[in-house]
């Protein structure tokens, strides 16, 4: 394992300036931290994120509504159910020049954009048998 050093050249307890070439005879050497491999980009560049926005169909909530005006098996769809929309925001960071991909899609927010609506059906509970006994 590669350490980084903080090296001071000292004469007499007084920092000094060592020219190229002079021994190392005068040194303190202290491990401040341990070494850590980067990529530094060194430049300009021009960069823009960019948004990316993906859907996602929201499921309807069924509502039953019971009624003895209907019999036991019967429906009557009273409001037609409507899926909604979720759209995710994410961004990339693209090269402006060349549209060069510089990162991985990131994350940013969420929002619904459209609300599902909810179906509504009218669920008969009248027994058969009781139009016969009438």
């Amino acid at each position: 394992m590669k350490l980084k050093t903080d090296v001071t050249y000292k004469y007499n307890n007084m920092p000094i300036m060592l020219e190229e070439g002079v021994g190392e005879s005068f040194t303190d050497k202290k491990v401040i931290s341990e070494a850590v491999d980067k990529i530094v980009r060194i430049g300009i560049r021009n960069t823009t994120y960019l948004p990316i926005l993906e859907s996602e169909k929201i499921p309807f909530e069924v509502e039953y509504v019971d009624t003895d005006e209907l019999l036991e098996g019967e429906t009557v769809t009273l409001t037609d159910g409507v899926l909604g929309e979720l759209t995710k925001i994410y961004r990339e960071l693209r090269d402006s020049n060349t549209g060069e991909l510089l990162s991985e899609k990131e994350y940013v927010t969420e929002l619904v954009t459209s609300a599902p609506v909810k179906m509504v059906v009218k669920r008969g509970t009248k027994n058969r048998l009781q139009l016969y006994k009438k």
